[in-house]
């Protein structure tokens, strides 16, 4: 029987840089015919907006970044939902949960990751992400073979410093109780994650790993 192209659930996929969220955001929008639409990645446009630099990513304007990285991309949500209703369905390549973690490691002041967390579109989306029969929040973790320097990330010192950043997007996720699948070196091969998660969207509950 044919698998059915109906997207169920909004698709997130996040984690750290160069490990393959972008190119199966591309392979699910594929899959699914291209009929459901599909968010960007928000940071790069803001980057070229704003005119922000990768020596912004530890600097005082660190915060300054990734606020707006944030508020983009909750105004590019709000933006879907206005246009196609409160039922609409979506692929987005990275989440809200981003910029926070980014923040949270990289600005020279420790706790400024909270302050987007105190806004109240933090509260939207926060609720909007744990909602397991609303959303699907792919954690897609590290691999050696993916990372390379695109120019605009920071690039991570050893294969250590790259874990323990994958390690801060769990942590995150499970404080704020927000159900997540992780999708990992395990699971290379593009047509394998992207079976992944279409058996996940197809499930009624998803759950914290």
């Amino acid at each position: 029987m044919e698998k059915s192209k109906k997207l169920g659930k909004r698709v997130y996929l996040v984690g750290p840089h160069s490990s393959g969220k972008t190119t199966l955001a591309n392979a699910l929008s594929k899959y699914y015919t291209n009929s459901v639409p599909m968010l960007q990645e928000t940071a790069r446009q803001v980057l070229q907006w704003k005119g922000y630099t990768k020596a912004d990513i530890e600097s005082e304007r660190c915060l300054d970044m990734q606020l707006d990285i944030f508020l983009a991309q909750f105004k590019a949500e709000e933006s879907l939902i206005e246009k196609y209703g409160s039922d609409v369905t979506f692929i987005s390549d990275r989440a809200g949960i981003d910029p926070i973690i980014y923040a949270m490691k990289y600005s020279p002041f420790p706790l400024d990751w909270c302050r987007i967390c105190e806004l109240k579109e933090w509260e939207v989306l926060g609720q909007r992400y744990m909602n397991p029969l609303q959303s699907l929040v792919i954690l897609v973790e590290p691999c050696k073979e993916f990372l390379k320097d695109d120019g605009t990330r920071k690039m991570p010192r050893s294969w250590d410093e790259w874990q323990s950043f994958n390690k801060m997007y769990a942590k995150f996720l499970k404080n704020q109780k927000i159900p997540f699948k992780t999708i990992g070196e395990s699971c290379r091969e593009l047509k394998s994650r992207v079976d992944k998660v279409v058996s996940w969207v197809d499930q009624d509950h998803v759950t914290s790993d």
